[in-house]
């Protein structure tokens, strides 16, 4: 009988965690239906020793695959390429699954035949182990939808999920999924994104599935300026992608994706030290969108005040600079992530 879920686990300098992790996929009245593939990026610690246990006690569930140091997109691509279960997951080297979680999800996708399953996830800090469930939908719908599937065309409410969310059909990412770029961040989103066009069938599985661990350090200003630039890299790319795709059924939540992912853009630039460098390249990313994916730029301002009111004052310098000083109450007001 194939496998019913391919989790690829991207593994790279995570030798403090990874034991956890696996042992998270660890459910032995279920192991017949799940496939882990652990895609070690580089080989530079124990990763790939204490992976090799797991497949050697597990055999016919996990797998340890060495490559060549590529950067997170090139794990992704390596995960779907393998991956022979009906359905796809991922799941970093550093996090766990909640096995209550995965136990629910894994007997929902034997009855299911929906294109993306949206499940709850866990944030936990690491630092003192606070936890907090979050839901990919508002809180009032959370009851209604849990174990429901409804065709995307329906779907008329907003979709928050991030990369830890999804489980997605593997013949959709094997056949539309573009090759990811290595050597960058954020490629994950990028995953987040490609397959939203090619889902007709969405089922809600709203219990915590993907246990999040938080290990946030306040990056320099350096290390600011080149999250940025990958940041703008993979966005542009996100746009490009939205303006060259026809109309789906899902557009409504392909369209919410892309939009509230350049809101973010548009806020870290705001949110790097006030310069006439950044005026410029705030500048240019709207005429960019503008072009590109002329639906996102007109949408951007729904949610994004500041957007709008830049917009109206022609990007006035000085509310350019006020703005960008005040970016962090606009963030905690109107809940944009700019992480």
């Amino acid at each position: 009988m194939g496998k019913l879920l391919s989790v690829s686990v991207a593994s790279y300098k995570v030798e403090d965690y990874i034991r956890k992790t696996l042992e998270s996929c660890v459910i032995p009245e279920l192991m017949d239906k799940l496939e882990v593939l652990v895609i070690v990026d580089g080989v530079c610690d124990r990763t790939p020793e204490i992976a090799r246990e797991f497949e050697v006690k597990y055999p016919d569930t996990f797998r340890v695959i060495e490559k060549e140091n590529g950067g997170y997109g090139t794990t992704v691509n390596r995960g779907v390429d393998e991956a022979s279960g009906k359905y796809f997951k991922l799941l970093d080297g550093d996090d766990t699954f909640d096995k209550k979680g995965l136990t629910r999800l894994i007997h929902e996708l034997e009855d299911t035949d929906a294109d993306w399953i949206i499940s709850a996830k866990r944030l936990i800090q690491e630092k003192d182990g606070i936890s907090k469930v979050s839901y990919p939908v508002s809180d009032d719908l959370v009851d209604e939808l849990d174990g429901q599937t409804l065709g995307a065309e329906t779907i008329d409410f907003d979709i928050y999920s991030s990369m830890w969310n999804n489980t997605v059909k593997t013949e959709i990412l094997k056949k539309h999924l573009p090759e990811l770029p290595g050597g960058c961040q954020y490629t994950d989103e990028l995953f987040n994104t490609y397959f939203l066009p090619y889902v007709k069938k969405v089922k809600f599985v709203l219990e915590p599935v993907y246990e999040y661990l938080l290990r946030y350090r306040e990056p320099d200003e350096e290390t600011k300026k080149k999250n940025l630039e990958n940041f703008i890299f993979i966005r542009k790319k996100e746009l490009k992608f939205f303006g060259k795709v026809p109309k789906t059924k899902n557009h409504r939540t392909f369209k919410y994706r892309i939009k509230t992912y350049y809101q973010r853009l548009l806020m870290a630039v705001l949110s790097m030290k006030p310069s006439k460098e950044m005026y410029v390249v705030y500048r240019q990313l709207e005429s960019y969108c503008k072009k590109v994916a002329p639906e996102i730029y007109e949408d951007a301002v729904v949610g994004g005040k500041k957007i709008e009111i830049l917009r109206k004052t022609g990007y006035n310098y000085w509310v350019f600079l006020i703005f960008a000083k005040t970016v962090k109450d606009y963030i905690m007001k109107d809940k944009v992530s700019i992480e």
